[in-house]
């Protein structure tokens, strides 16, 4: 009985794992590494590409790599802020988004480097008190 229910269990699931590794979706979330590091050579400039990346290389473990992309995000958004001239505009635009997923991707860093977020953010509030 219990192999049966393992069974269906499994089939049951199977099209929702099958979705989960569609690397023809139009949603990078549901890319593999490959696919995301292949779109990212067409896109280099990319943020949210390496923020994704990043997050997939973290929840497999690989720290390293996951850090590489996370620095990369944040100094592509470091460039964009800087943006002079006639491109201000869309560099405005950019720069609220830039501050959004910069705010996720050194969360994500810090919780690879092992820092307690509760810690973290307590500490600077009292930086900001002071």
């Amino acid at each position: 009985m219990r192999q049966i229910l393992l069974y269906l269990l499994f089939i049951m699931a199977l099209p929702i794992l099958t979705f989960a590794f569609d690397d023809n979706s139009d949603n990078p979330w549901l890319w593999s590494i490959e696919k995301l590091t292949t779109q990212l050579k067409k896109e280099p400039g990319n943020i949210f590409l390496f923020y994704v990346r990043g997050t997939k290389y973290r929840d497999i473990g690989n720290k390293t790599q996951a850090l590489n992309d996370f620095n990369t995000a944040i100094s592509l958004c470091n460039d964009r802020e800087k943006i002079p001239g006639k491109d201000a505009e869309l560099a405005q635009q950019k720069k609220g988004s830039c501050f959004a997923l910069k705010d996720f991707i050194q969360r994500a860093t810090r919780e690879i480097e092992g820092i307690n977020e509760t810690v973290y953010q307590i500490l600077e509030l009292t930086k900001k008190i002071e």
